[in-house]
């Protein structure tokens, strides 16, 4: 073995400090300077004997809570204080801390909390309506304060063992999603005392905490200081941004000793570190430049160390503008080792990968056993038990004992600090709709700046939107990171070897990335979403968002991509200014308060009420409007004739593994815990849909491989009639089942039985992409619960709707109900299809686009024409079905559940208005109540007084459907076979129409023995008179409807 290799035989630093609890060591460091600032926050200052004290308050509380020896509690705080006493609190109470940055995404948020699963979560009342669903108890500190701050301010008993878990820090996962690194107390001593020393920070030193909480370097900076009885400076997040506002902070506070990683570093201006302030740069390679230009007359370290190795490994000298920088040699406690493949020590000038041991290395990853022991392994030099940490750094030993650093041997990358592995960028780009194949490279093509860029290409015959998926990133990912572009390439770069040429990968064109006559980058910015959400390569300033063939659906899209982008407006905004130029006009800021709010508790009967029935309650959840209206359909017809349960079909061609899409249905739901739910109103002071923490899916499978063809169309027939007839219980969980049929080695059709009150249209192609994606065990995001947008619901001002709806219907004189006996019907609706001549779909797109107006307009026009008609009146109303999607929900476009909502569209017909107004007007008074819509359509009624306003529904059903929807792999694909109870309701005459490139219409007219309704003809008995007809009218908007056509006339 080379002793050059093994740095304990040539270690410069001193001895290792006696390992104990970072508890007992403040304890002692606050004993030996009680009366020195322990913490500056603005003009807001602590004693060590304040900090101690109120850490100690808040330690006896969390004890009171059950916080003991290595109980994990999440700690989701703003820069302040309290952030500081909170962390030294869960010391002092035996737990660790799980640092959360409330700026993270929601979805990254909801991963690391249900992958830790804290028990508490300390935070303030204004972050926590930013949080995701968890489990956690919350504990408001700012709300609280008066119950902990009465606590007693003496230590609690030290529960001193170095080898509990001190904290959980998450880092990038090649995986697809982050990982939890487990470190103890046993390596912060060493670490403390080492920094300290060698940065030269004692009583009266002023460190500042620059780092975010989330990363390891913020323990490194809150441990040196106040175990040497110095000041932590902390301060808000946008005086520590690097330039100007950096520098002013710095000379106010009279920070002596700055830790920064030298991008940071390099956006500070000219003499904007005092030269009395000691540097430490840190977690990526420090370029010469940087050195040359801060070094001179300061002390200047350069500081190395994986989150693994309890944040610094090793730690250099004094740098030099002359000397290239090394990485130093390693602190006490701590071994450093360049070894080839086999294990093998190198001698100096060799290059190895780095290994790491000692007192400071983590436990490993969060339930990830198999990682642990991949990057974890056994220590062929210590003694037995001993472990070496793989770091997948490239290193080379010096002459003097000193490391080079020469970068990654595996693909992770370092950008301002943070560890970040591009596969987790690269799974989460291949799992958008239309990219193939993704590469994510870091660059630095001036000087300085190095820029996260990622390469796509798409599948064939789509195209892929850069900008759109750079926004589909920023809803999953931190802000670090996000690409700063994304490129489409039409194929990656290969080397002769036929590996990826990352050196070959183009700059990125940022000059040019413009949106055709867009001026400024608000213009662009929606440009771009427009393009992204219209499926348009480009878009200008001239096109109206309906112009372009956009929708009531599509602009929910654009006002939840556009905030993402930090950019607030709403649906109404983009119906009353659908051009760029003017909309630009009307976009605010993102208000970061706009989210759900808290759901109100059931009452104390119902819940024992409920626990009597069910006795494995996750939560119980209020309905929804229209979940009230369904559960009382259901209830009502006692189970029979219920139209609302829906039966879907799939045929599944290629070879597919029955056991795995069985897994895969159960995960879902595990995903989406509502689907789990029972309904009840009985006995019940409000109605609820009870979440059981566990139910079996129901699941079967039927072989009918060995029968012929004309044997399994029959029982395929009875297998659908029977299992349609079997309907549903309410009261029992869950609402939905699954059966698989076997036709041959490659041919399956899935059963999908479910009822409406779970879920909507919209959430079907969410579902079905989740279950398959958990068939090919694909990582998928957090999904996002339900109940936000129940929550959403209870905040709305439900009196301010009211009177929108009272205003919009005012002057109605009598109810539009064209079958009043058929209402009472109990027989289910006769299916009439047809789908429409292309060239007439053709023609209204035509119309719908040259007027600026969206297809469902023009649908709901007509129906109203053809009401008045049968009705022989001016004034008609009937029911329209809603997407019910808040826009300004994070993730809404995910979210699964049961979000539509019916609500009524009123319209007077004006004899000499023309067509063109009519429609227009139309459109306007819709887009107005948009924001309306989420009243339950019973208030509506009742706030009309009229009763029962219609007895006909129009459902224009228009869902994001991505092509992949159609495949599952390369060899299984799917195909939509059809269904029952799809398109129908209750109401006695329902259209529902699905555009496309063949406009489809369903008509369900229920029997009766006389009513308005059986007047209507068949919707398949459309005359090519009748064609010439509207493809002539179409193009003549101009022309007035007269009383005749529009009531008159029979």
């Amino acid at each position: 073995m080379n002793d050059n290799a093994v740095f304990p035989s040539r270690n410069p630093h001193a001895a290792a400090a006696p390992t104990e609890t970072f508890a007992a060591l403040f304890a002692r460091s606050a004993a030996d300077h009680p009366d020195a600032i322990a913490l500056r926050h603005g003009a807001r200052a602590l004693s060590y004997r304040e900090l101690d004290d109120q850490a100690n308050r808040l330690a006896h509380y969390l004890r009171e809570l059950g916080i003991d020896r290595e109980t994990p509690v999440g700690l989701c705080l703003d820069r302040s204080p309290e952030q500081i006493i909170a962390m030294l609190a869960i010391f002092k109470a035996g737990g660790a801390y799980l640092p959360l940055d409330p700026d993270y995404p929601r979805e990254r948020l909801a991963y690391i909390l249900n992958d830790a699963m804290p028990a508490t979560l300390l935070t303030r009342a204004a972050l926590t309506e930013q949080l995701p669903v968890h489990w956690a108890r919350v504990v408001e500190l700012d709300t609280e304060q008066p119950t902990w701050q009465a606590q007693p301010d003496q230590a609690l008993p030290l529960h001193d063992f170095p080898d509990q878990l001190a904290y959980l820090i998450y880092t990038s996962g090649s995986t697809g999603q982050p990982k939890g690194v487990a470190v103890t107390h046993r390596g912060i001593g060493a670490l403390a005392r080492a920094q300290s020393r060698r940065f030269g920070i004692a009583a009266g030193a002023r460190v500042l905490q620059f780092a975010s909480s989330s990363f390891d370097a913020a323990f490194s900076e809150v441990a040196m200081t106040l175990l040497s009885g110095a000041c932590l400076v902390t301060a808000p997040a946008a005086e520590l941004t690097p330039g100007a506002a950096l520098a002013d902070l710095l000379a106010r506070q009279k920070i002596s000793h700055l830790t920064l990683p030298p991008s940071a570093l390099a956006l500070m201006p000219d003499g904007g570190i005092p030269q009395d302030c000691g540097l430490i740069v840190a977690g990526e390679a420090c370029p010469a430049a940087q050195v040359r230009r801060w070094s001179a007359g300061r002390t200047m370290l350069n500081a190395y160390g994986p989150t693994e190795a309890t944040v610094c490994a090793t730690m250099s000298g004094q740098m030099r503008d002359e000397a290239p920088a090394d990485i130093g040699a390693p602190l006490p406690g701590v071994q450093a080792y360049v070894l080839d493949d086999a294990l093998r020590s190198l001698p100096p000038g060799v290059e190895g990968e780095l290994y790491l041991a000692g007192d400071g290395l983590a436990r490993g990853y969060l339930g990830r056993p198999s990682l642990s022991a991949e990057r974890f392994v056994a220590n062929p030099f210590g003694p037995a038990g001993s472990r070496l940490y793989r770091s997948g750094d490239l290193a080379r030993l010096r002459a003097d004992g000193a490391l080079d650093y020469l970068g990654r041997a595996d693909e992770q990358l370092k950008l301002r600090g943070y560890r970040i592995e591009p596969g987790e960028i690269e799974h989460l780009l291949t799992q958008q709709a239309g990219v193939s194949q993704a590469v994510v490279r870091l660059r630095e093509d001036l000087p300085g700046i190095k820029q996260l860029i990622a390469y796509v290409v798409s599948r064939a015959g789509l195209q892929a939107d850069g900008a759109a998926l750079r926004a589909a990133l920023a809803e999953q990912l931190p802000d670090y990171m996000v690409p700063a572009a994304v490129v489409p390439l039409e194929h990656l770069p290969l080397t002769p070897n036929g590996k990826v040429d990352k050196q070959a990968l183009p700059a990125p064109d940022f000059e040019n990335a413009d949106a055709g006559e867009a001026r400024d980058w608000l213009e662009k910015t929606l440009a771009k979403l427009y393009a992204e959400v219209l499926g348009l390569s480009r878009v200008g300033l001239g096109p109206g968002f309906f112009d372009l063939g956009g929708d009531s659906i599509s602009a929910i899209l654009l006002v939840s991509r556009a905030r993402a982008h930090g950019l607030q407006f709403s649906p109404q905004d983009v119906f009353d200014h659908p051009c760029i130029e003017r909309l630009a006009l009307r976009v605010r800021p993102v208000d970061a308060d706009a989210a759900a709010g808290e759901l109100p508790p059931p009452s104390a009967a119902d819940l024992e009420s409920i626990r009597a029935r069910y006795p494995a309650v996750s939560a119980v959840l209020p309905l929804s409007p229209l979940q009230r209206g369904l559960l009382f359909h259901l209830l009502y017809d006692e189970g029979q004739s219920d139209v609302y349960l829906i039966q879907m079909g799939f045929q599944l061609d290629g070879p597919l593994d029955a056991d795995k899409l069985r897994a895969a249905a159960e995960g879902l739901l595990q995903r989406h815990h509502h689907l789990r739910a029972a309904f009840s109103a009985d006995g019940l002071e409000q109605p609820a849909q009870i979440v059981l923490e566990r139910v079996e899916t129901p699941w079967r499978e039927l072989d009918l491989s060995a029968h012929q063809a004309d044997e399994q169309q029959r029982a395929l027939e009875r297998l659908r009639a029977d299992d349609y007839a079997a309907g549903v219980d309410p009261a029992r969980a869950p609402l939905l089942r699954f059966t698989l049929v076997k036709l041959d080695a490659e041919r399956h059709q899935l059963l999908w039985s479910f009822h409406h009150l779970l879920f909507d249209g919209w959430s079907v192609p969410v579902l079905l992409r989740e279950l398959f994606a958990l068939y090919r065990g694909d990582a998928l995001p957090p999904a996002i619960p339900y109940r936000d947008y129940l929550a959403w619901l209870h905040t709305r001002d439900r009196d301010a709707a009211k009177r929108q709806w009272i205003k919009h219907l005012a002057g109605l004189e009598q109810p539009a109900r064209l079958a009043p006996s058929a209402s009472q019907s109990r027989q289910l609706p006769r299916n009439h299809n047809v789908t429409a001549d292309p060239a007439v779909y053709a023609a209204l797109e035509r119309l719908a686009r040259r007027q600026g107006l969206t297809l469902n307009t023009l649908l709901q026009a007509a129906w109203a024409i053809l009401l008045a008609r049968l009705s022989a009146s001016d004034d008609v109303v009937f029911g329209v079905t809603v997407s019910g999607r808040p826009p300004e929900l994070p993730g809404v476009e995910r979210m699964v559940g049961l979000l539509i909502n019916t609500v009524p569209l009123r319209l007077k017909l004006q004899p000499e208005e023309t067509l063109t107004a009519l429609l227009q007007r139309l459109q306007a008074q819709q887009a107005a109540l948009i924001e309306h819509q989420h009243l339950s359509l019973a208030e509506i009624q009742q706030a009309a007084g009229l009763g029962d306003l219609f007895d006909t529904l129009l459902v224009f059903e228009n869902y994001p459907i991505a092509d992949d929807d159609r495949r599952v792999d390369d060899a299984l694909s799917i195909g939509y076979l059809g269904g029952q109870g799809v398109d129908t309701s209750h109401y006695p005459l329902n259209l529902c129409a699905v555009p496309g490139p063949e406009l489809e219409l369903a008509g369900q007219p229920r029997q009766s023995k006389s009513s308005s309704a059986q007047r209507i003809p068949c919707l398949g008995a459309i005359t090519r008179k009748d064609r010439k007809h509207v493809l002539r009218t179409g193009n003549d908007a101009q022309r007035t409807l007269d009383r005749r056509q529009s009531a008159g006339r029979q």
